[in-house]
């Protein structure tokens, strides 16, 4: 069996203790017969974590081993490795704060946490390593959490409205609004504005504005995995300026022909191939591939490969 091994941070990986190149994000690929049961292991390259070990057996799709995500490949299966622990594991506070409606503290201990103690009761919650030097402010009726390039914002219950990265944001005081550009995670770079009214006793998402896409090469290779981008934002109006005439009367049914999916991603098989990224199960996920036909700058016709 194929098996493509990608990790969160550089690692070293190794087989039945050999070992076997290093992972990023980039795939190392081997070839492996989970009948053998091979042990393998993921070694961060920076010592701050602890090794990721686990026997490759049959059944990954049903019991994936734990901090890793699963995605079967219609030639195998990748594996991402990303539920690191520290390798230190001793409680160090990080921040706190007394706040209208309760106390919340952000402290480190095998990854980084906040508590939460109001008259709704305690919350705890995990936040990313950009939340190991933070400060906590409040604002209108909740209350953020700044860290190094991400903000976590929380209601009067200690639940997020947001949590993760930003290029910016900005609580202005006398609106009681609640301004955050973040990165919206797709092939383009783009980013998401988002204008939260935190004023009442609940904060309200009132806008969400996308950045634009750049432009597609002129062949239009990515039409295709650009047009699962504009389906999963819902950008409609994108959409169909990708698509022939008769295509874009159709794009309910074509938004119901791809499904759910978590993510698109461009495929070398063909010149307008793309896939999308199906969440099956907890850490469990599968590719389905599909290919375009294009006319004249236009996608006419797609059809699913595997």
């Amino acid at each position: 069996m194929r098996v493509y091994f990608l990790s969160a941070r550089p690692c070293a990986l190794s087989v039945d203790g050999a070992f076997r190149g290093y992972t990023d994000g980039f795939a190392r690929t081997l070839e492996l017969s989970p009948r053998e049961d091979p042990l393998c292991e993921f070694l961060p390259a920076d010592g701050e974590r602890l090794p990721l070990r686990f026997v490759l057996r049959g059944g990954l799709h049903r019991t994936p081993p734990r901090g890793v995500k699963v995605c079967l490949l219609p030639d195998g299966v990748a594996l991402y490795a990303d539920g690191f622990l520290y390798a230190d594991a001793a409680l160090r506070p990080v921040a706190g704060a007394s706040l209208p409606f309760g106390g919340l503290t952000v402290y480190a201990q095998a990854g980084v946490h906040y508590l939460f103690e109001g008259e709704s009761g305690t919350k705890t919650g995990d936040l990313s390593e950009r939340f190991a030097a933070c400060r906590i402010r409040p604002f209108a009726n909740f209350a953020l959490i700044e860290g190094e390039g991400a903000v976590c914002a929380l209601d009067k219950t200690g639940t997020p409205f947001f949590c993760g990265r930003a290029e910016d944001w900005s609580a202005d005081e006398e609106k009681d609004e609640l301004r955050v550009t973040a990165p919206l995670g797709d092939l383009c770079g783009r980013t998401a504005a988002y204008t939260f009214d935190c004023a009442g006793e609940a904060p309200v998402l009132r806008k969400r504005r996308l950045s634009p896409f750049p432009p597609l090469p002129a062949d239009g290779r990515f039409a295709l995995c650009r047009l699962l981008e504009t389906l999963r934002g819902e950008e409609e109006e994108e959409g169909r300026a990708l698509l022939s005439a008769d295509l874009g009367n159709s794009l309910p049914a074509l938004r119901d022909y791809f499904g759910d999916f978590s993510a698109a991603v461009p495929l070398p098989f063909a010149p307008f191939a793309a896939g999308t990224v199906c969440p099956q199960r907890e850490n469990v996920y599968v590719l389905k591939g599909y290919a375009a036909t294009m006319r004249e700058g236009k996608i006419e016709n797609v059809r699913r490969t595997f």
